[in-house]
């Protein structure tokens, strides 16, 4: 196996030749971890570089002599392209610091990227906790990993930020998440939602409860669905809507 700590540090390298080699034989290796021992070994090496700090010289005046400071070892954007590479080989190891790098406005979005390629708990949860930070761009993303992610404590933590969050794109983003999970109680914060705010946010609500009453539908729930579907042809919607609305009550009828 290649020195993971080397070529991570070649990845800063001013030859770009050498940087761009360095870049795709860390893929390469991450690649082919293809049984769960090299997979965790390579992970764990991802992690520490990641995470890999550096003791500062000693300071020189009286007063703060003997202590002792680090530093991160590695500048953001290598730190940046290692978490991207445990988004291949990561595992419940490397969601610790991960989850902890989605506090820090730098790293963020990378490790967001990381964690959506991580199909544990671990990674769900941190994910879910994710939703009280800030800015809509990372919001809305965090909002797509858990998209995929079946499970009621996802639905719930939706749901809670298609009511609560203060800015209606990322309030919206929840709401068409929330078409992807077979649970009637979200039509709820949906149908909410559906009375207030911009018009094209509006729009995309309705679209998002036919999406809705579709997963329903296709879940066996076809009452809940047809329930959907009256309510939407009985609403303010586009006509295109009311009439697909119309359409899927015939269906499920």
């Amino acid at each position: 196996m290649i020195s993971i700590p080397e070529k991570v540090k070649q990845l800063g390298s001013t030859n770009q030749e050498e940087a761009f080699r360095a870049r795709m034989e860390l893929r390469t290796a991450a690649e082919r971890a293809t049984n769960e021992a090299d997979r965790k070994a390579i992970a764990e090496a991802f992690a520490k570089e990641f995470s890999a700090r550096t003791e500062l010289p000693p300071p020189k005046d009286k007063k703060n002599k003997g202590k002792r400071e680090t530093r991160l070892t590695h500048p953001p954007e290598i730190r940046q392209r290692v978490a991207l590479f445990l988004d291949t080989v990561g595992g419940d190891g490397e969601v610790p610091p991960l989850a902890a790098a989605l506090n820090d406005l730098e790293f963020r979005e990378a490790a967001r990227m990381a964690l959506d390629r991580i199909p544990t708990q671990s990674a769900t949860t941190s994910l879910i906790a994710a939703l009280d930070g800030v800015g809509p761009e990372f919001l809305t993303g965090v909002i797509g990993s858990l998209a995929k992610r079946p499970g009621n404590e996802v639905a719930a933590a939706l749901r809670k930020t298609a009511g609560e969050n203060p800015d209606v794109r990322v309030r919206v983003a929840a709401i068409e998440a929330l078409a992807f999970f077979p649970d009637a109680v979200n039509d709820q914060v949906m149908a909410s939602a559906a009375k207030s705010g911009p018009p094209r946010h509006r729009d995309r609500v309705q679209r998002a409860r036919l999406h809705l009453a579709e997963t329903l539908a296709k879940a066996g729930d076809k009452k809940a669905a047809e329930e959907i579907y009256r309510s939407i042809a009985a609403s303010d919607a586009s006509k295109a809507q009311k009439k697909a609305a119309e359409l899927g009550m015939k269906q499920v009828g």
